[in-house]
């Protein structure tokens, strides 16, 4: 098995099911009288899903606050099991939640949830956005006056317009 086969299975069976984990860690992991590989494996998968959680929460806090831990745990797991990480870039975990959330009511303890996560992610998007150079005081000082009614405004990058059905924009009870 070369380096790269060998990284993918590991992959495979951190992120993968439980189901037929003991098989595939015999395969791959030795273990010892103390710990199995099955037990191993499990070491490694408990850490990847607990470490994207954590970054769910991050970038999830009014909706991790809003169910508690154990809620938010259970929420950003079945959203993990649903939609497993594709992007080598933790940040972009979440970009699904609130579409998953919409159509998925029930894993969703509060009707409200969907149109909160998705504010949390244009906040999340609209913080990583490409800078835009603003416009000065001398660049509209230099436009002659006849001139303002051809300008064009140009909304910056980081400009997000959601359309929600609840007020999300707190305080929350």
């Amino acid at each position: 098995m070369t380096l790269a086969e060998a990284q993918a299975a590991f992959h495979a069976l951190v992120t993968g099911p439980p189901e037929g984990r003991r098989e595939r860690a015999a395969g791959l992991l030795a273990g010892t009288p103390a710990l199995s590989a099955e037990a191993r494996a499990g070491v490694y998968a408990d850490m990847w899903l607990w470490r994207q959680v954590e970054a769910l929460r991050a970038d999830f806090p009014a909706v991790a606050a809003l169910v508690g831990d154990d809620g938010s745990f259970r929420l950003f797991e079945a959203y993990l099991r649903a939609h497993p990480s594709e992007d080598p870039d933790i940040g972009r975990l979440g970009r699904l939640l609130a579409a998953w959330l919409a159509e998925q009511p029930a894993a969703a303890p509060r009707p409200d949830l969907a149109d909160l996560a998705a504010l949390e992610w244009a906040r999340q998007e609209a913080f990583f956005a490409a800078p835009a150079a603003p416009l000065g005081r001398e660049a509209l000082a230099a436009v002659a006056p006849e001139a303002f009614p051809a300008l064009r405004l140009r909304l910056v990058p980081s400009l997000r317009l959601l359309r929600l059905a609840h007020d999300v924009a707190g305080p929350f009870e």
